[in-house]
């Protein structure tokens, strides 16, 4: 079964996630004083079971999905839910050092069924016609757990404050019947070869459940 994520479920998912992208494991919000992105969205949200953490496994019944996280890192599950989707987030210790606080995120978004192909096409077209996104390279067939995705690699950076990191970003697209899923990577522009081990094992070890 084939879905469509809409645009704007999806979008406000997503952007909703790199707003935060740079502090996000701070139990009090983003680290600046702001609300925490539960505060800023209404409460009729799509409910979704809290999955079983063991160590650094996760195995989520509700959006369909195990994987192991790196050691170390801090989940935070349903950490953005909207009336359509939720993101589960994992997000590596906090550090004065660090330009940007590195993350792995999947989005799962639940919405009208449609051609998958059509959802990866209308993805790409809003990634590239967006401003803040900058070097965007596409990739099809990109193996992901057992079958081919489509992957959009970009360089995200901030309109309104031009002081913060440039963030390096890649959405990897795919639905099944339970979610339209988008798992996305980050960390700062050029510290890429630095995360590539920790993406790399997360999507080695992600699998989704029958």
């Amino acid at each position: 079964m084939i879905r469509k994520l809409s645009l704007v479920a999806g979008c406000a998912l997503l952007f909703a996630f790199a707003a935060v992208a740079c502090g996000g494991d701070d139990d009090n919000g983003g680290g600046d004083g702001q609300p925490t992105p539960a505060e800023t969205f209404p409460t009729d949200v799509t409910p979704f079971a809290t999955p079983l953490i063991e160590g650094n496994n996760v195995v989520s019944e509700a959006k369909g999905y195990s994987a192991t996280f790196p050691d170390g890192w801090k989940p935070r599950i349903n950490f953005i839910q909207t009336v359509d989707g939720s993101v589960d987030a994992y997000f590596e210790p906090q550090n004065p050092t660090l330009k940007v606080q590195a993350s792995i995120a999947l989005t799962c978004a639940v919405v009208q069924p449609t051609d998958e192909q059509k959802r990866i096409e209308l993805m790409k077209t809003t990634t590239a016609r967006l401003g803040l996104n900058e070097n965007i390279l596409v990739a099809d067939n990109v193996p992901l757990a057992g079958r081919n995705v489509t992957a959009l690699s970009y360089v995200n950076v901030s309109q309104q404050n031009p002081n913060q990191p440039r963030l390096a970003k890649t959405d990897y697209l795919f639905s099944t019947d339970k979610c339209d899923y988008t798992l996305t990577t980050t960390t700062a522009e050029g510290d890429e070869a630095k995360y590539k081990p920790q993406f790399d094992a997360f999507l080695a070890s992600f699998k989704l459940l029958p």
